[in-house]
Protein backbone atom coordinates (compact mmCIF):
# COMPACT_ATOMS: atom_id res chain seq x y z
CA UNK A 1 0.00 0.00 0.00
CA UNK A 2 1.39 3.41 -1.00
CA UNK A 3 1.47 6.15 1.63
CA UNK A 4 3.54 8.70 -0.30
CA UNK A 5 3.53 9.38 -4.03
CA UNK A 6 5.76 12.02 -5.58
CA UNK A 7 4.63 13.05 -9.05
CA UNK A 8 7.11 14.69 -11.45
CA UNK A 9 8.50 17.28 -9.04
CA UNK A 10 10.48 20.18 -10.49
CA UNK A 11 12.30 22.76 -8.39
CA UNK A 12 14.78 25.46 -9.36
CA UNK A 13 16.50 28.26 -7.49
CA UNK A 14 17.43 30.92 -10.01
CA UNK A 15 19.26 29.16 -12.83
CA UNK A 16 20.02 26.09 -10.71
CA UNK A 17 17.74 23.12 -11.39
CA UNK A 18 17.69 21.29 -8.05
CA UNK A 19 15.02 18.67 -8.84
CA UNK A 20 14.43 17.61 -12.43
CA UNK A 21 11.17 15.72 -12.65
CA UNK A 22 11.42 13.47 -9.58
CA UNK A 23 8.79 10.74 -9.24
CA UNK A 24 8.72 7.97 -6.65
CA UNK A 25 6.43 6.17 -4.24
CA UNK A 26 6.82 4.95 -0.67
CA UNK A 27 5.11 1.85 0.70
CA UNK A 28 3.54 1.65 4.15
CA UNK A 29 5.59 -0.01 6.87
CA UNK A 30 8.98 0.50 5.19
CA UNK A 31 12.09 2.53 5.97
CA UNK A 32 13.09 4.29 2.76
CA UNK A 33 16.47 5.92 2.32
CA UNK A 34 17.23 8.74 -0.10
CA UNK A 35 20.92 8.10 -0.67
CA UNK A 36 23.11 10.56 -2.51
CA UNK A 37 26.08 12.89 -2.15
CA UNK A 38 25.79 16.32 -0.59
CA UNK A 39 24.07 18.72 -2.97
CA UNK A 40 22.15 15.99 -4.79
CA UNK A 41 18.72 17.44 -3.93
CA UNK A 42 17.78 15.13 -1.03
CA UNK A 43 16.98 17.87 1.47
CA UNK A 44 14.98 19.89 -1.04
CA UNK A 45 12.90 16.83 -1.90
CA UNK A 46 12.19 16.13 1.78
CA UNK A 47 11.21 19.77 2.33
CA UNK A 48 8.73 19.49 -0.54
CA UNK A 49 7.33 16.20 0.80
CA UNK A 50 6.99 17.88 4.22
CA UNK A 51 5.15 20.90 2.81
CA UNK A 52 7.96 23.29 3.75
CA UNK A 53 8.84 24.17 0.15
CA UNK A 54 6.46 24.57 -2.79
CA UNK A 55 7.60 22.85 -6.00
CA UNK A 56 7.64 24.69 -9.32
CA UNK A 57 5.67 21.83 -10.85
CA UNK A 58 4.34 18.43 -9.83
CA UNK A 59 2.55 17.29 -6.71
CA UNK A 60 2.95 15.11 -3.64
CA UNK A 61 0.21 12.86 -2.30
CA UNK A 62 0.29 11.48 1.24
CA UNK A 63 -2.36 8.92 2.11
CA UNK A 64 -4.02 9.88 -1.20
CA UNK A 65 -4.35 13.53 -0.16
CA UNK A 66 -2.61 16.30 -2.12
CA UNK A 67 -0.18 18.56 -0.30
CA UNK A 68 -1.41 21.43 -2.45
CA UNK A 69 -4.95 21.23 -1.06
CA UNK A 70 -4.79 19.23 2.20
CA UNK A 71 -1.51 20.25 3.87
CA UNK A 72 -2.88 20.82 7.39
CA UNK A 73 -4.80 17.55 7.41
CA UNK A 74 -1.80 15.63 6.10
CA UNK A 75 0.64 17.02 8.67
CA UNK A 76 -1.47 15.66 11.53
CA UNK A 77 -0.01 12.26 10.67
CA UNK A 78 3.53 13.30 9.68
CA UNK A 79 6.55 14.01 11.88
CA UNK A 80 9.40 16.05 10.40
CA UNK A 81 13.01 16.81 11.24
CA UNK A 82 14.73 18.70 8.43
CA UNK A 83 18.27 20.04 8.85
CA UNK A 84 18.65 21.63 12.31
CA UNK A 85 15.96 20.82 14.92
CA UNK A 86 13.46 23.63 15.51
CA UNK A 87 14.24 23.89 19.19
CA UNK A 88 13.32 26.71 21.58
CA UNK A 89 16.70 27.20 23.20
CA UNK A 90 15.35 29.15 26.18
CA UNK A 91 13.24 26.12 27.21
CA UNK A 92 14.23 22.82 28.76
CA UNK A 93 13.49 19.47 27.11
CA UNK A 94 10.02 19.06 28.57
CA UNK A 95 9.08 22.63 27.66
CA UNK A 96 10.04 21.99 24.04
CA UNK A 97 8.03 18.78 24.01
CA UNK A 98 4.98 20.53 25.47
CA UNK A 99 5.08 23.23 22.78
CA UNK A 100 5.53 20.70 19.98
CA UNK A 101 2.70 18.59 21.35
CA UNK A 102 0.32 21.57 21.62
CA UNK A 103 1.14 22.70 18.07
CA UNK A 104 -0.26 19.35 16.95
CA UNK A 105 -3.33 19.67 19.15
CA UNK A 106 -2.04 17.15 21.71
CA UNK A 107 -1.21 17.36 25.40
CA UNK A 108 0.18 13.95 26.32
CA UNK A 109 2.86 14.59 28.92
CA UNK A 110 3.37 10.88 29.55
CA UNK A 111 4.16 10.37 25.87
CA UNK A 112 6.65 13.24 26.04
CA UNK A 113 8.36 11.81 29.11
CA UNK A 114 8.53 8.35 27.56
CA UNK A 115 10.18 9.67 24.39
CA UNK A 116 12.69 11.79 26.29
CA UNK A 117 13.64 8.86 28.51
CA UNK A 118 14.02 6.61 25.45
CA UNK A 119 16.54 9.05 23.99
CA UNK A 120 18.28 9.50 27.35
CA UNK A 121 17.13 13.07 27.93
CA UNK A 122 15.98 13.87 31.47
CA UNK A 123 12.35 15.13 31.35
CA UNK A 124 12.78 16.70 34.81
CA UNK A 125 15.99 18.58 34.02
CA UNK A 126 15.82 22.38 34.21
CA UNK A 127 18.79 22.81 31.84
CA UNK A 128 17.88 24.98 28.86
CA UNK A 129 18.32 23.56 25.37
CA UNK A 130 20.85 26.31 24.61
CA UNK A 131 23.27 24.39 26.84
CA UNK A 132 22.78 21.11 24.96
CA UNK A 133 25.42 19.50 22.78
CA UNK A 134 24.70 19.05 19.06
CA UNK A 135 23.83 15.40 19.68
CA UNK A 136 21.42 16.24 22.51
CA UNK A 137 19.67 18.81 20.32
CA UNK A 138 19.34 16.24 17.56
CA UNK A 139 17.84 13.69 19.96
CA UNK A 140 15.40 16.30 21.27
CA UNK A 141 14.43 17.21 17.70
CA UNK A 142 13.65 13.57 16.95
CA UNK A 143 11.51 13.35 20.10
CA UNK A 144 9.61 16.47 19.04
CA UNK A 145 8.99 14.99 15.60
CA UNK A 146 7.44 11.90 17.20
CA UNK A 147 5.45 13.47 20.03
CA UNK A 148 2.09 13.50 18.21
CA UNK A 149 2.21 9.79 17.26
CA UNK A 150 2.71 10.30 13.51
CA UNK A 151 2.25 7.49 10.99
CA UNK A 152 5.08 8.82 8.83
CA UNK A 153 8.47 10.21 9.88
CA UNK A 154 10.54 12.35 7.51
CA UNK A 155 14.12 12.80 8.72
CA UNK A 156 17.00 14.62 7.03
CA UNK A 157 20.42 13.23 8.01
CA UNK A 158 19.05 12.07 11.40
CA UNK A 159 22.40 10.76 12.68
CA UNK A 160 24.06 14.20 12.42
CA UNK A 161 25.78 15.02 15.69
CA UNK A 162 24.89 11.70 17.33
CA UNK A 163 27.53 9.62 19.06
CA UNK A 164 27.63 5.83 18.71
CA UNK A 165 25.10 5.29 21.53
CA UNK A 166 22.76 7.88 20.06
CA UNK A 167 22.92 6.24 16.64
CA UNK A 168 22.02 2.85 18.13
CA UNK A 169 19.11 4.44 20.04
CA UNK A 170 17.85 6.04 16.84
CA UNK A 171 18.13 2.83 14.83
CA UNK A 172 16.26 0.80 17.42
CA UNK A 173 13.54 3.44 17.76
CA UNK A 174 12.98 3.66 14.00
CA UNK A 175 12.89 -0.11 13.66
CA UNK A 176 10.26 -0.35 16.42
CA UNK A 177 8.33 2.49 14.78
CA UNK A 178 8.32 0.52 11.52
CA UNK A 179 7.31 -2.71 13.24
CA UNK A 180 4.18 -0.90 14.44
CA UNK A 181 3.17 -0.47 10.80
CA UNK A 182 4.53 3.06 10.38
CA UNK A 183 6.72 4.51 7.64
CA UNK A 184 10.06 6.35 7.67
CA UNK A 185 11.74 8.37 4.94
CA UNK A 186 15.31 9.44 5.65
CA UNK A 187 17.89 11.32 3.63
CA UNK A 188 21.49 10.30 4.15
CA UNK A 189 24.84 10.42 2.40
CA UNK A 190 26.12 7.58 4.62
CA UNK A 191 26.07 4.15 2.98
CA UNK A 192 26.56 2.49 6.36
CA UNK A 193 23.32 3.98 7.71
CA UNK A 194 21.37 3.10 4.58
CA UNK A 195 22.55 -0.51 4.81
CA UNK A 196 21.79 -0.77 8.51
CA UNK A 197 18.35 0.84 8.49
CA UNK A 198 16.68 0.91 5.11
CA UNK A 199 14.33 -1.54 3.44
CA UNK A 200 14.18 0.44 0.21
CA UNK A 201 16.87 2.66 -1.27
CA UNK A 202 16.54 5.52 -3.75
CA UNK A 203 19.85 6.60 -5.28
CA UNK A 204 19.80 10.19 -6.45
CA UNK A 205 22.27 12.72 -7.76
CA UNK A 206 22.11 16.11 -9.49
CA UNK A 207 18.35 16.29 -9.04
CA UNK A 208 17.42 13.00 -10.68
CA UNK A 209 16.75 9.47 -9.44
CA UNK A 210 19.41 7.05 -10.62
CA UNK A 211 17.97 3.83 -9.21
CA UNK A 212 15.26 2.57 -6.85
CA UNK A 213 15.33 -0.89 -5.31
CA UNK A 214 14.41 -2.90 -2.22
CA UNK A 215 17.45 -3.63 -0.08
CA UNK A 216 15.45 -5.95 2.18
CA UNK A 217 12.60 -8.21 1.13
CA UNK A 218 9.31 -8.48 3.02
CA UNK A 219 10.82 -11.13 5.31
CA UNK A 220 13.64 -8.77 6.28
CA UNK A 221 16.37 -10.68 4.44
CA UNK A 222 19.13 -8.47 3.08
CA UNK A 223 19.35 -8.37 -0.69
CA UNK A 224 22.69 -8.54 -2.49
CA UNK A 225 23.82 -7.63 -5.98
CA UNK A 226 25.21 -10.61 -7.86
CA UNK A 227 26.96 -10.15 -11.19
CA UNK A 228 26.77 -12.87 -13.86
CA UNK A 229 29.31 -12.87 -16.69
CA UNK A 230 27.35 -13.52 -19.89
CA UNK A 231 30.31 -14.00 -22.22
CA UNK A 232 29.51 -16.75 -24.71
CA UNK A 233 25.78 -16.78 -23.91
CA UNK A 234 22.83 -15.58 -25.97
CA UNK A 235 22.13 -12.45 -23.94
CA UNK A 236 18.73 -11.74 -25.48
CA UNK A 237 17.53 -15.28 -24.77
CA UNK A 238 19.02 -15.13 -21.27
CA UNK A 239 17.10 -11.96 -20.44
CA UNK A 240 13.87 -13.39 -21.87
CA UNK A 241 14.19 -16.46 -19.65
CA UNK A 242 15.07 -14.37 -16.60
CA UNK A 243 12.04 -12.12 -17.14
CA UNK A 244 9.75 -15.16 -17.34
CA UNK A 245 10.88 -16.81 -14.12
CA UNK A 246 11.99 -13.93 -11.91
CA UNK A 247 10.51 -10.80 -10.35
CA UNK A 248 13.92 -9.69 -9.11
CA UNK A 249 15.37 -6.31 -9.99
CA UNK A 250 18.15 -6.66 -12.52
CA UNK A 251 20.40 -4.57 -14.76
CA UNK A 252 21.73 -5.78 -18.12
CA UNK A 253 24.85 -4.43 -19.81
CA UNK A 254 26.85 -5.68 -22.79
CA UNK A 255 28.40 -8.74 -21.16
CA UNK A 256 27.07 -8.69 -17.62
CA UNK A 257 23.81 -9.19 -15.82
CA UNK A 258 23.42 -7.88 -12.28
CA UNK A 259 20.62 -9.27 -10.13
CA UNK A 260 19.43 -7.93 -6.76
CA UNK A 261 18.55 -11.05 -4.81
CA UNK A 262 18.80 -12.60 -1.35
CA UNK A 263 21.66 -15.07 -0.99
CA UNK A 264 19.19 -17.81 -0.03
CA UNK A 265 17.27 -17.31 -3.30
CA UNK A 266 20.23 -17.27 -5.68
CA UNK A 267 20.55 -21.05 -5.92
CA UNK A 268 16.86 -21.40 -6.81
CA UNK A 269 17.20 -18.81 -9.57
CA UNK A 270 20.25 -20.52 -11.06
CA UNK A 271 18.47 -23.89 -10.97
CA UNK A 272 15.50 -22.46 -12.87
CA UNK A 273 17.79 -20.92 -15.48
CA UNK A 274 19.71 -24.16 -15.89
CA UNK A 275 16.43 -26.03 -16.37
CA UNK A 276 15.77 -23.71 -19.30
CA UNK A 277 19.09 -24.54 -20.90
CA UNK A 278 20.97 -21.47 -19.69
CA UNK A 279 23.92 -23.36 -18.23
CA UNK A 280 25.82 -21.32 -15.65
CA UNK A 281 29.08 -22.06 -13.86
CA UNK A 282 30.04 -20.76 -10.44
CA UNK A 283 33.03 -19.01 -12.02
CA UNK A 284 30.60 -16.73 -13.87
CA UNK A 285 29.29 -15.26 -10.60
CA UNK A 286 30.67 -12.47 -8.46
CA UNK A 287 29.21 -10.25 -5.76
CA UNK A 288 29.05 -6.46 -5.95
CA UNK A 289 28.94 -4.39 -2.78
CA UNK A 290 26.38 -1.64 -2.33
CA UNK A 291 29.30 0.77 -2.06
CA UNK A 292 30.65 -0.22 -5.47
CA UNK A 293 27.19 -0.12 -7.04
CA UNK A 294 26.44 3.29 -5.52
CA UNK A 295 29.74 4.87 -6.56
CA UNK A 296 29.39 3.50 -10.07
CA UNK A 297 25.87 4.90 -10.46
CA UNK A 298 26.73 8.30 -9.00
CA UNK A 299 29.79 8.61 -11.25
CA UNK A 300 27.82 7.48 -14.30
CA UNK A 301 29.96 4.39 -14.90
CA UNK A 302 27.96 1.35 -16.06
Amino acid sequence: MEVIRVNNILKSYGKCDVLKGISLYVRKGRIVGLLGPNGSGKSTLLKIISGLVIPDAGDVEINKLSLRTDLNRIMESVGVLIEEPGIYEYMNAMGNMNVSSMLHGKNDKQKSRKLLNRFELDPDSKVKAAKYSTGMKQRLGICMAMVHDPEILILDEPTNGLDADGIVLLRNTLKRFKEDGNTVVIATHLLSEAKELCDDIVLNNTGVILEEFSYRNNEGSEMEIHSINLSGLDQRLFEENLAQISTYRYWLSSERLEVLIAESELGKLVLKLNERGMELESSQFSKISLEEFYLRKVSGVQ
